[in-house]
Parts: C-alpha cells; sequence; structure tokens
C-alpha cells in the first residue's frame, strides 16, 4: 500500500497473529512480526487444534482481524 492522503492508506507496519491456545473461542494469546508470510507460532502443543486469525497494524491502528481458521499443530518427524 502506498501513503495516501485523501483516503487515509497507509502501509502495513505490522501483522498480529492470534491464537486460543487450543481451546475456547476467545484469542489471549497475540504474537506480533513485521512479515505475514513465513511467520512461525511456537510453543504449541503437537496434534492439538487451535483456532488461528491475523490483523495488519499500521499508523491509523489494527484493522479488522480475518475470520478464524482452524488448524492442526503438526508432529516432529520422528
Amino acid at each position: 500500500m502506498s501513503s495516501d492522503s485523501e483516503t487515509g492508506y497507509s502501509p502495513v507496519q505490522e501483522y498480529y497473529i492470534y491464537h486460543n491456545g487450543g481451546s475456547g473461542t476467545s484469542f489471549p494469546n497475540k504474537i506480533t512480526t513485521t512479515t505475514y508470510l513465513g511467520s512461525s507460532v511456537t510453543g504449541l502443543t503437537q496434534g492439538t487444534t487451535y483456532l488461528i486469525k491475523v490483523a495488519a497494524k499500521n499508523i491509523h491502528g489494527e484493522g479488522p482481524a480475518t475470520t478464524p481458521v482452524s488448524v492442526i499443530s503438526a508432529y516432529t518427524p520422528g
């Protein structure tokens, strides 16, 4: 995105990755990153299902988050 004073657009400064900790529908866990692609969420339990959503932040604040998606953390190959 380019900066535009008429429409208020500005570049993304950070991304927030939220996850539910493996239970419930609230998102108490927040990871901040400057790159959306290739980001990692660490500290998850193998084989546990998590809800994850992402939001972007620019100079105007945090935008709306994505619709949560359900993911299962991978097992480490033996």
